[in-house]
């Protein structure tokens, strides 16, 4: 059974006495009197204090075990204590309920938040994805959390950490992911990483010989890293999707990249090179050459790159022959709005979470 808490955009002091989630209350009462496994529980939406998770901890408690966790955005306008304690009631009544997915993000966690939840990511021995977007990590919260994943036994196939400013922490999460031989996707995109750390992170996504996807963009490539990447791109056999758009890359870099692509025999599914100065023509040609041989590209962005219109229409003809349709993302360098790649709204995690083959 499913236990989803109506998405009210409301702060919620009471699991017991607040009426606007009666059915939701009853429900969980009903789960937990018959020791029900749930499969997805959910608190996003609602803005939740300590005394909430105080009331509703001990029915929470009485169920076996659940598969998804949701408590993506769940603190609006909770203070620093309030938010501790309550992650710190969280950690102890979800430990050991062999939960497969959890999404925290969009939550104020802080440094001062990851040493509460720490516990509950590194017990999570059936934890398979994980998302932690936009939670103020920062270069004192991503340790804490890299800590929990190398000291712990989780088989991760899916690591999201965006919007964070990990900075060069981001080797913390190297060294965390190094042991994965789970690892398939790794999405790390905004995040301020520059030299140390994009080394750091490179060598350990380096020893995750199943990454299919990784997403880089709108951090730095500098100095040894991209030589580490390209190290990544050649050693990685199982990498299909590379998203290192808006990278600060220059013509240099973009020969050695090519290079790396060149030399490997991949079934490219999806690449992301947006705002990257790739305005030589010849280079641009090969690139989608390389990608294109094997016809299983899916998606390639290439906006920001200032393609003359000869080199779109050479673009457009190739996609068109490929066997299936293409999603092509190259025609405007104009600066936009960054969409979000997750949009955080409840139906789309929802629905994120409903894909999940579990």
């Amino acid at each position: 059974m499913d236990l989803i808490a109506p998405y009210l955009r409301k702060k919620i002091d009471s699991f017991e006495n607040d009426e606007a989630i009666a059915e939701f209350r009853d429900a969980v009462k009903e789960a937990a009197s018959g020791a029900k496994e749930v499969h997805t529980f959910s608190l996003m939406g609602n803005s939740y204090g300590p005394q909430f998770f105080k009331e509703i901890a001990p029915f929470v408690e009485k169920l076996p075990s659940l598969k998804k966790l949701i408590i993506n955005d769940i603190f609006t306008q909770r203070g620093d204590t309030e938010l501790v304690d309550s992650l710190k009631l969280i950690c102890q009544m979800f430990q050991g309920k062999n939960i497969v997915a959890l999404d925290m993000s969009n939550n104020a966690i802080a440094p001062t938040g990851c040493a509460a939840i720490c516990d509950l990511i590194r017990t999570a021995d059936k934890l398979e994805y994980f998302w932690a977007n936009n939670c103020a990590l920062a270069q004192g919260g991503a340790p804490h959390i890299a800590k929990a994943i190398e000291d712990g036994k989780c088989p991760l196939k899916l690591i999201s950490m965006t919007r964070n400013r990990i900075e060069a922490k981001a080797a913390e999460v190297g060294k965390a992911i190094s042991r994965l031989d789970t690892l398939e996707e790794l999405v790390m995109f905004q995040n301020g990483i520059k030299e140390e750390g994009m080394v750091g992170l490179l060598e350990g996504v380096q020893h995750c010989k199943n990454i299919k996807k990784l997403d880089l963009s709108d951090n730095w490539f500098l100095g040894k890293s991209i030589d580490m990447l390209c190290q990544v791109v050649e050693a990685c056999e199982s990498l299909v999707e590379l998203n290192i758009g808006d990278c600060n890359l220059g013509k240099s870099d973009h020969k050695k990249i090519l290079e790396s692509f060149k030399k490997v025999e991949r079934k490219w599914k999806g690449f992301g090179f947006n705002y990257n100065e790739l305005n030589h023509e010849k280079t641009a040609k090969e690139f989608l050459e390389a990608l294109t041989k094997h016809q299983t590209l899916e998606w390639i962005h290439m906006k920001g790159n200032d393609f003359e219109e000869d080199l779109i229409e050479y673009f457009n003809e190739n996609l068109k022959n490929l066997p299936h349709p293409v999603k092509a993302e190259y025609e405007s360098d104009e600066e936009e709005e960054d969409e979000e790649p997750f949009d955080h709204d409840f139906k789309e995690v929802m629905n994120t979470m409903s894909k999940l083959h579990i």
